[in-house]
């Protein structure tokens, strides 16, 4: 991703989509892959960013699927994400990412804001899948963004 206008330079591509990727960047590495994608979406293409709510960090959420290890105030953290089962499927560390740091990069980018999403379970959720939920109906665990090149 860091190198993606050297990859795609002068291509113009309609949709970037970035899932589950943001939390891996330094904030430094965000705002560079940010104006790479820049750079290769046509004017007006969009960017399609997933990633872990930080609410859900910030407010010590429990959930069934995701563990927080370390809180702190670093923006780096460890997580460990489990089964069904609460067995450990994959663990590490992130960097955290506030919503708000992630709207002001993308702006610096060249970006404009066209809609954000911080979904909550529902009450089908709670119902259909009662091993995963706990605090998923109170606080958003993912946040959704699409971001216009402008």
């Amino acid at each position: 991703m860091l190198d993606l206008d050297k990859n795609y330079y002068g291509k113009d591509y309609d949709i970037v989509i970035l899932s589950g990727v943001t939390c891996f960047l330094s904030q430094k590495k965000l705002k560079q892959c940010f104006t790479r994608i820049h750079k290769v979406l046509k004017t007006g293409g969009l960017l399609f960013i997933q990633t872990n709510h930080p609410d859900s960090y910030f407010k010590k959420a429990k959930s069934n699927w995701l563990q927080y290890i370390s809180y702190s105030f670093s923006s780096r953290i460890s997580i460990k994400f489990r089964n069904s089962k609460w067995q450990v499927i994959s663990e590490g560390d992130i960097n955290l990412h506030t919503k708000q740091k992630i709207i002001k990069l993308l702006k610096i980018s060249g970006f404009r804001i066209k809609k954000i999403y911080e979904p909550l379970a529902t009450k089908e959720d709670l119902k259909n899948f009662p091993h995963m939920w706990i605090d998923e109906d109170k606080i958003p665990f993912h946040l959704a963004l699409i971001a216009e090149r402008i």
